[in-house]
């Protein structure tokens, strides 16, 4: 009885070890995912300072004293300049805040007749800067505690492009980056692994169809899958959160389309390097939870370690969720996220490349 049990106990071992994809989810999976969480969510013993714009037009002691706590404090780098210009830098991701001391606030205080009001102008598509909008307020509440000053009332303003927007459409972005991911790495990249194994690549091939063709088509039909998920979404967001439309939704479409060709090009890429179906999944798991996470798509990284943000700059998933944020909940034309828009097209034409180089060696020519 023992002997056989050990034998079952064995077999099952065996199996286990031999099957490459239950292996890769059974164990490799969840240490990845420690790693990730473990490294993103690491404490640091340095802080570091946000920069904040200032707009003093009163100048005096009241506005002195703020701004000498905004410096002393060590969590904010103080940029004074002019509200328009300061917000213009808000939208722009250069400050995360802006603080707005009105004229005669010094004189408010002093007669006492009531709260005085300062402005903190905040963009709720970041996290940071939601932290440096909570950050100010606490400043200014512990400076009229500790001085025993009259109470200040702080009014937090939205940028207006964001005035508009709830909760559920903060997320539209990360939701469209993480579905065009899965569509092109995940999907594409497996099933195209796949029948190159089973042949049908080969025997593609051996007919008149060209790589060019192929390519377009493929990239093409992902397209329609693109517009399809956008649409969907969409319609229930609207259905059922009362979700706004995007506010420049040719940009999102050309956006959405471009992140497509890139996440396509990426699979590929895996599909035509890797040995094997088998070994094309797990690649394929990896790259796209990499992507979606550490492209700021399904969890703010703003606060993460320097070099988790360090390798954000490096993922095109970034620069797809950054782009999105502007664009469709912004409003911004395109020109105003030609960087990203560039770095997508980069990452498709290499990922394509490569791939169509790749699989010229080994099925066009085999067939």
């Amino acid at each position: 009885m023992a002997n056989q049990l050990w034998q079952v106990l064995m077999l099952n071992v065996r199996q286990q070890m031999r099957n490459k994809s239950a292996f890769f989810f059974n164990l490799i999976m969840p240490v990845l995912m420690l790693l990730f969480f473990g490294a993103t969510n690491a404490g640091s013993d340095t802080v570091t300072a946000v920069t904040v714009g200032l707009v003093d037009r009163d100048g005096g002691p009241v506005a002195q004293l703020i701004r000498t706590g905004l410096q002393e404090s060590g969590y904010f780098e103080v940029e004074a300049g002019e509200e328009a210009e300061l917000i213009r830098r808000l939208d722009a991701g250069k400050v995360r805040a802006v603080l707005v001391l009105p004229a005669g606030l010094s004189e408010q205080v002093a007669v006492g007749s009531g709260p005085a009001e300062v402005i903190v102008h905040w963009d709720p598509t970041s996290t940071a800067s939601a932290a440096a909008q909570g950050g100010l307020q606490y400043l200014i509440q512990g400076l009229e505690t500790f001085q025993k000053e009259p109470s200040i009332a702080v009014r937090d303003q939205r940028l207006d492009s964001t005035e508009q927007l709830g909760l559920f459409d903060f997320m539209m972005p990360g939701l469209l980056v993480y579905m065009t991911l899965n569509a092109g790495v995940l999907a594409i990249g497996t099933a195209v692994s796949y029948q190159q194994r089973a042949g049908t690549l080969r025997h593609m091939f051996s007919t008149p169809l060209t790589m060019g063709a192929w390519l377009v088509g493929t990239v093409l039909g992902n397209h329609l899958l693109a517009i399809l998920q956008l649409s969907v979404i969409w319609c229930v967001g609207i259905a059922f959160f009362k979700i706004q439309l995007p506010n420049n939704l040719p940009g999102t479409v050309a956006i959405l389309l471009l992140s497509s060709t890139a996440g396509i090009g990426i699979g590929l890429a895996i599909a035509a390097f890797a040995r094997s179906g088998e070994t094309a999944m797990p690649i394929a798991i990896i790259a796209s939870m990499g992507l979606t996470f550490l492209g700021n798509a399904m969890m703010p990284l703003d606060h993460a370690p320097e070099i988790v943000q360090t390798v954000m700059r490096f993922m095109p998933s970034y620069y797809m969720t950054h782009a999105l944020q502007q664009v469709t909940m912004k409003g911004q034309p395109l020109a105003a996220v030609l960087p990203d828009l560039g770095v997508l097209a980069l990452t498709a034409t290499i990922g394509l490349g490569l791939a169509a180089w790749r699989l010229r060696r080994t099925v066009v020519t085999a067939a």
